[in-house]
């Protein structure tokens, strides 16, 4: 997925309807500063993602909405693509 510098939606996350916080794993085709948010949050600030170079792998827990969506851009525009997948979820407190 080419992302460029303004937060886009990232649908793809596989996490139960109960949860919020799921363990992502990014793949970046270039060594790119990514940063995160929570779907709906406003202001141009987030979460940076540990460092992913090109071809490496980087994990971080992400906050989602209640719609298990999130938000990722990067620090410029450019052809670079990510593809973010699921490696895991936590229960919420309570259960």
């Amino acid at each position: 997925m080419d992302i460029d510098d303004t937060y886009t939606d990232i649908a793809a996350l596989i996490i139960p309807a109960f949860a919020t916080t799921g363990l992502v794993t990014i793949l970046s085709s270039a060594g790119e500063q990514w940063s995160w948010r929570t779907n709906g949050q406003t202001g141009a600030t987030g979460h940076f993602f540990p460092y992913a170079g090109g071809g490496e792998y980087s994990n971080c827990i992400v906050l989602t909405d209640s719609s298990q969506i999130i938000e990722i851009k990067k620090a410029a525009a450019g052809a670079e693509t990510i593809t973010v997948y699921t490696g895991g979820w936590k229960f919420p407190i309570g259960m």
